[in-house]
């Protein structure tokens, strides 16, 4: 019996090892630029302009990992925007990924234009990707989902400052033809011996390249502009790494962070952590559901009516480098 228990450990043991806590961070960019909504930016033929909303889909979700393993999220569907662009894939069985095939955008068996398989938007959990969204990213039940959106101001007078006087423009775009497939070979950061970081790049100029932001106007639909936005996450690099992608780590000595939980609140406590920036707390979705500014090296924040479930707090200093993440089990 002893030895049967030695072998149980030693098994359980390995097992709590090889799973791992698993983010991709898909950070927009314009040029090397991080992406501000509301800060004028300038586009690839030099059009000054400020964005007003950014958003996509990203599904159909494959981990490459260990020799050429295929982890299936393909369940999955994430809303990626400008300030929630931080995805929890899960606790999962991995140790080097090597690459993530992805979709962008909703597809045809989740889409409402054709599928015998799509639900109706109204059934979905009210915080679910596909439920409603502020801006929307739904156009009814015979155009389905929209797999990005982006609008805001082109820079008409060439002032340096697209104002909400200027040229407007907005591409919503749809259907089944312009979902973009894309596979992207990646080197992983080992955070901490429990968890994977995959940092990405969106590049949204490259996005929307050989787009006149000045005269384009207003555009919903499939076809023209709408399509040749989607194509061009085929023809040009959209999503990429950086080249020191794989040595981005967390700041050492960077305190502690933990928690207590009980049936009716959450208590989220940190000490000793210098040069503290932002907070944030992540559900099993993506999707951020608090966010926070520790205004003192130690301190604590609480919660109440949080769902049960599993959640990550990711805490970054002033620099937004990431100094903590910790995983966050609410009854």
């Amino acid at each position: 019996m002893k030895g049967l228990v030695c072998v149980l450990s030693l098994t359980l043991s390995y097992l709590s090892f090889a799973q791992k806590n698993v983010f991709i961070d898909i950070l927009p960019v314009v040029g090397s630029t991080p992406l501000q909504i509301g800060t004028n930016h300038i586009n690839d033929v030099g059009t000054g302009f400020k964005l007003d909303h950014f958003d996509y889909y990203l599904s159909n979700l494959h981990v490459i990992h260990d020799g050429g393993q295929d982890l299936d999220l393909s369940d999955t569907v994430f809303l990626v925007e400008p300030t929630n662009h931080v995805l929890y894939l899960g606790y999962l069985n991995v140790q080097n990924i090597e690459q993530i095939n992805f979709g962008v955008g909703i597809p045809e068996s989740m889409n409402t234009i054709s599928s015998p398989t799509a639900v109706d938007i109204t059934t979905w959990p009210v915080n679910h990707p596909l439920s409603f969204q502020d801006p929307s990213m739904y156009w009814g039940w015979s155009s389905g989902y929209m797999h990005m959106i982006i609008g805001g101001w082109a820079d008409s007078d060439g002032n340096g400052d697209a104002a909400t006087t200027e040229s407007y423009f907005e591409l919503h775009n749809l259907g089944n033809n312009n979902y973009m497939s894309i596979n992207l070979p990646i080197v992983q950061s080992n955070s901490y011996p429990d968890q994977i970081d995959i940092h990405v790049n969106c590049h949204v100029d490259q996005w929307v390249r050989g787009v006149n932001l000045l005269t384009c106007g207003v555009k919903h639909g499939t076809a023209g502009l709408n399509a040749d936005v989607m194509q061009n996450i085929g023809s040009y690099v959209v999503f990429d790494q950086s080249p020191n992608a794989g040595t981005i780590t967390p700041s050492p000595n960077a305190g502690q962070v933990y928690y207590s939980a009980d049936a009716w609140s959450l208590q989220l406590f940190w000490k000793d952590i210098v040069n503290a920036g932002n907070a944030e707390l992540i559900d099993a979705s993506g999707r951020i559901i608090f966010m926070f500014s520790p205004k003192h090296s130690w301190g604590s924040t609480t919660l109440t009516d949080l769902e049960s479930g599993i959640y990550v707090l990711n805490m970054y200093d002033t620099s937004m480098k990431l100094i903590h993440s910790l995983k966050v089990i609410q009854q």
